[in-house]
């Protein structure tokens, strides 16, 4: 069983875990918010400072726009950006 549900961080991961008794959790909008969630998670780590998630976007921006044709990249991003706002 995998537990899941506001998992925005170490804490509220290990939290959920010790509630459910998962051994495991599922991370879901908090990875759009917050793009190395799975390291905090498991990790502790820090989160991803800002400009490092702005550069990110921008590269997959950049890499969207390189295999694709005309602004189906920006459609794929904009609810991304949208959690930002």
């Amino acid at each position: 069983m995998i537990a899941n549900g506001e998992i925005w961080d170490w804490q509220s991961a290990q939290q959920c875990m010790a509630i459910s008794g998962c051994d495991a959790v599922m991370i879901g909008r908090g990875a759009l918010n917050i793009p190395n969630l799975s390291r905090v998670v498991k990790y502790n780590e820090p989160r991803m400072p800002w400009p490092e998630v702005v550069a990110l976007l921008q590269k997959y921006t950049r890499l969207e726009k390189q295999g694709d044709t005309g602004l189906y990249h920006v459609a794929r991003i904009k609810p991304v950006v949208e959690l930002f706002a």
